[in-house]
């Protein structure tokens, strides 16, 4: 059970990190990206080079943030089923669901877009390295349903 709390925890912290990027690189201005694209950083080159193309960024952004937040619900579903075994499965999935419903909203959805829209430059030059190889991963997917 300890393994799916961690696994918990960190789909959370990606459903943070996607909703966080998601309004990132959507506030983030033209201008910004191209005065930075010229940094020899290579945070700063990774960055240029998603936000080329913004449509396919938000598509693969979303999907990340899609899979991340039902992958913590049927997680979630599972840890509470397995420490709650005596108790009635269903009232536990409502109000597992409502919980869950809950903690995404507040700590994995609304949070992390307000500090992704006031930071728009510092978020998205600060995760670009750690964005970079799951946009590649999931650019096939989010291609077809773009």
């Amino acid at each position: 059970m300890t393994g799916q709390i961690v696994g918990l925890i960190v789909l959370l912290l990606l459903a943070f990190l996607f909703s966080m990027l998601e309004y990132g690189y959507m506030s983030v201005t033209p201008m910004a990206l191209e005065r930075t694209s010229n940094f020899p950083s290579l945070s700063a080159r990774l960055r240029a080079r998603m936000a080329e193309n913004r449509s396919m960024l938000l598509a693969a952004v979303v999907l990340g943030n899609d899979m991340a937040n039902l992958g913590a619900s049927f997680v979630f579903a599972r840890v509470v089923l397995a420490a709650f075994a005596q108790v009635n499965p269903d009232l536990l999935t409502l109000i597992s669901t409502i919980a869950l419903t809950i903690i995404v909203v507040i700590f994995a959805e609304t949070i992390p877009k307000s500090i992704g829209k006031a930071f728009p430059d510092q978020v998205t030059l600060s995760t670009a390295v750690l964005l970079y190889p799951i946009y590649v991963v999931l650019y096939p997917a989010a291609r077809a349903l773009a």
